[in-house]
């Protein structure tokens, strides 16, 4: 259908310019008048008609074989008129237009019509004796007239045999040339489909090994990555065995997983519960050292959520407004891993790194380090406390005697070779017995710690050392004090411990000491005998009246 209305698209085209060139005839022989001598209605008729094949080519009725060649027909019936017209010009234009009319019908029809080129042929001759008949008639003509009509249409019919004939055979070898032309593309066609089938299946071929090299390139990477990562396992249970010293861990682990795994930034934070504070190391590939900023998110509590939580958080595609605490750090991927005891978090192994999608197959490696920095820290601990309790007095947390002499002789050997000065206090609290029984050993426990708090914090502030050298005595050690400077840091131990009330039942309770000075080398010549001279001194103040300050060799 879309070949009959396109070809009719242009039959209208030829047939308006016929009319235009008739219009042009009717208006010349109109103005010479001589209009009977043109059949005019035929002209009227034709005008209607094209009218009609407009407006059905427009509404598409030409969609329909028998309304196509219904027009067509009536068409050509039109023109057979004009042939057998006494006018000579006009059987000129009739046969013309005849044979353009014919022409059409037979090129729309086409080798697959299914009107046979006998029956087309017979329609189309028709019209002719049809319209003939009605002029022998209505008409009336000589015997060389008819003789020449006969002849005519004798003729006529043979014009059109050949047509048909010449027309078909163009269109049978026309024909035969597409089909050998389609033969051939056809032929290229399943060529050119064999040599794309040929081509895809070295492409999926070359997919395939291209993925396979990926495989191994990726199955390489991994087997890398699981020997870093073995090797980092490895060293931190060697450095576990060899260290107890929780700075030195957290510096190993930070360079190694930077080391060896690729990150970067490693940051590992642990909160010390037994001292109230967090311990914390961050390593960076960046040249900025971001140890103040993790500081400052520690202490204004940015963290604290991750502490809440016991879940190791992976996230393979960062929002930086999620985790404050990247500050200006380019991150793509994030593992925050929870070092946790009794089901508590204390601490968190924090990697990062720019790339995106980082940490998808080396959760259990990391697991594997978090239990790993556990047992170490644990260990750690261990060690701290059993070093705290070699070294530090059990109800005070003050050094203990054994420290305190250790460290003295040390301090002596540096005043001697430096030709400094150290200055040494001995106190101890004033009728503590009578506290113990008025009061109770639990008060009396408090009293000591009191003493040996308020104490300690003033002698720290002067770079000095202080411990509980036994029961309720105690020891002030300051290096590179004259006496005068160590009796000005001693008057104010003194008021402090006085003006510090204890509570017993509503009761306040205020307590006072008893203290010895000693210094070498100007009240002491011989360092061995500075401590004894110092407990000569306090021993001084407790027989003279308590709660006062002797100087070796003089009383203040």
């Amino acid at each position: 259908m879309d070949r009959l209305l396109r070809y009719e698209k242009k039959f209208l085209k030829i047939d308006n310019s016929i009319l235009l060139i008739a219009t042009a005839l009717l208006i010349l022989y109109l103005f010479s008048g001589r209009l009977e001598e043109v059949l005019w209605y035929i002209f009227a008729f034709a005008f209607l008609t094209q009218i009609i094949n407009y407006i059905l080519f427009f509404f598409k009725y030409f969609q329909r074989y028998e309304i196509y060649y219904l027009i067509k027909y009536l068409k050509i019936i039109l023109v057979a008129f004009l042939i057998f017209q006494e006018a000579s010009f006009m059987d000129s234009i009739g046969s013309i237009l005849y044979l353009l009319f014919f022409i059409e019908i037979v090129i729309v029809s086409g080798s697959h019509s299914k009107i046979s080129q006998y029956f087309l042929f017979s329609i189309c001759v028709f019209p002719l004796f049809f319209v003939y008949l009605i002029a022998s008639l209505y008409m009336k003509r000589s015997f060389d007239n008819v003789l020449y009509l006969i002849f005519f249409i004798a003729l006529f019919v043979c014009v059109l045999m050949g047509l048909v004939y010449i027309i078909m055979e163009n269109v049978k070898e026309l024909n035969n040339q597409l089909l050998t032309q389609k033969r051939i593309t056809e032929k290229a066609k399943e060529t050119n489909k064999n040599l794309v089938d040929a081509q895809e299946k070295i492409k999926i071929a070359h997919k395939q090994l291209t993925i396979k090299n990926a495989d191994l390139k990726q199955a390489y990477k991994k087997l890398n990555f699981a020997s870093s990562e073995m090797y980092i396992q490895n060293e931190l249970l060697k450095y576990i065995s060899t260290s107890l010293e929780i700075d030195s861990l957290m510096e190993m682990v930070t360079d190694s997983i930077i080391g060896a795994i690729g990150v970067d930034t490693c940051s590992i934070i642990i909160y010390n519960d037994s001292k109230d504070e967090y311990q914390f190391k961050i390593k960076s590939t960046y040249s900025q050292d971001y140890s103040s900023q993790l500081d400052q998110h520690i202490k204004s509590g940015v963290l604290d959520s991750f502490f809440e939580s016991t879940q190791a958080i992976i996230d393979n595609n960062v929002e930086k407004s999620k985790y404050p605490f990247l500050d200006d750090r380019v991150v793509g991927s994030l593992m925050i891993m929870p070092l946790t005891r009794d089901d508590l978090t204390y601490g968190l192994l924090i990697a990062e790194q720019k790339a995106n999608n980082r940490f998808t197959d080396n959760m259990q490696f990391f697991d594997g380090i978090a239990t790993e920095i556990s047992i170490a820290i644990h260990n750690a601990n261990l060690y701290a406390k059993m070093e705290e309790l070699a070294t530090h007095d059990g109800l005070t947390k003050v050094y203990n005697r054994t420290f305190i002499q250790k460290h003295f002789s040390e301090m002596i050997k540096n005043a001697i070779m430096n030709k400094s000065c150290v200055s040494v206090a001995l106190f101890d609290i004033d009728k503590f017995k009578r506290i113990n029984d008025t009061y109770g050993h639990l008060f009396g426990d408090e009293v000591i710690k009191m003493t040996a708090r308020v104490t300690e914090k003033i002698v720290m502030l002067n770079h000095g050392i202080m411990g509980r050298f036994g029961g309720e005595e105690f020891v002030i050690i300051l290096p590179k004090k004259t006496t005068e400077e160590a009796l000005e840091i001693v008057q104010e131990v003194h008021n402090a411990i006085k003006d510090e009330a204890l509570y017993h039942n509503g009761e306040q309770i205020n307590i006072d000491v008893s203290i010895g000075v000693a210094n070498y080398p100007e009240t002491c010549k011989n360092p061995s005998e500075l401590l004894n001279r110092a407990d000569l001194a306090m021993y001084h103040s407790k027989e003279n009246g308590r709660g006062r300050i002797t100087i070796d060799n003089r009383e203040d």
